[in-house]
């Protein structure tokens, strides 16, 4: 069984622990798209506050989130489960989870992202601000990477796990999964 979940717009601070490592997400087709949707917002991020802010879709009150972005590559890690917030990760309650139950969500849970096309819930990343309809997610290399399917089943092909598609940010296509 494969349980897809949104993203959130709240989300806790990135931990003190280690930065992002992209090659330790699940989803390794991903990696190669990921890469170039974190440098286009970094860069963007750490360029034009003001275009920054525009394009993110962001009020004066969230200004702090741009440098936030641009800090991404030096941000520390935490379980994508620990990052997003709110209503539905908090009924979820994955950090009262235990054994079975645990694991199930490790390997049951995926989250789609406007940053990383899909995480599952203990792929550690930082706290980031690039919402999935937003401006930044579909924008020149970086839309084309996460939108168009290569494929290279990227989600992993069989078994109760999505197919190539289901693992990008055009969800709209629907969903994939076998099993």
């Amino acid at each position: 069984m494969l349980v897809l979940l949104p993203p959130s717009e709240g989300k806790a601070p990135s931990g003190t622990g280690s930065p992002l490592r992209l090659d330790s997400l699940s989803l390794p087709g991903l990696t190669a798209a990921r890469a170039a949707v974190l440098e286009e917002l970094v860069e963007l991020c750490a360029g034009d506050e003001e275009k920054a802010r525009e394009v993110l879709g962001l009020s004066e009150g969230l200004r702090g989130e741009v440098g936030k972005n641009a800090g991404l590559r030096e941000a520390g890690a935490r379980p994508a489960g620990e990052i997003y917030t709110g209503v539905l990760y908090d009924a979820l309650g994955l950090a009262s989870l235990e054994g079975p139950a645990r694991e199930r969500a490790a390997g049951w849970l995926l989250v789609f992202s406007g940053l990383w096309g899909a995480v599952r819930v203990t792929d550690p990343i930082p706290s980031y601000r690039c919402s999935m309809g937003g401006e930044a997610a579909r924008a020149g290399r970086a839309g084309r990477a996460l939108a168009e399917p290569d494929g290279s089943g990227a989600a992993g092909g069989r078994r109760g796990r999505a197919g190539p598609r289901s693992a990008l940010v055009g969800v709209r296509g629907g969903v994939e999964a076998e099993g």
